[in-house]
């Protein structure tokens, strides 16, 4: 069986050898989100990394049911880095956006 994290407004941890998908709630910006996707990324010496290649099970996979978006999982954090992880989604033809930060932990 598979954890499922959902997104809350603060920093999320992660262990480095864990593996799991992060969902969101966006009944804040509506109800039957489309085209939704998912990225995460690292900044490295000051510039951001796109790492969706790399820390994912599928690359940007996402799952839609109701108003909730979930990612594929996801993999590979390294202790101590910071990640950002950016949920992308339409309501209506107006794109929106929702993000999460994520550590790595041991």
């Amino acid at each position: 069986m598979t954890t499922t994290r959902y997104v809350i407004e603060a920093t999320q941890t992660m262990g480095t050898n864990e593996k799991i998908p992060y969902t969101v709630t966006v009944t804040p910006w509506g109800t039957g989100p489309s085209t939704a996707s998912f990225e995460i990324w690292e900044r490295v010496l000051g510039a951001w990394v796109n790492r969706t290649s790399t820390m994912m099970v599928t690359t940007g996979a996402v799952t839609v049911a109701g108003d909730e978006i979930t990612c594929d999982l996801i993999q590979n954090v390294e202790e101590g880095h910071r990640y950002l992880g950016m949920f992308r989604f339409n309501f209506g033809g107006n794109e929106q956006s929702c993000e999460f930060d994520l550590v790595g932990e041991k």
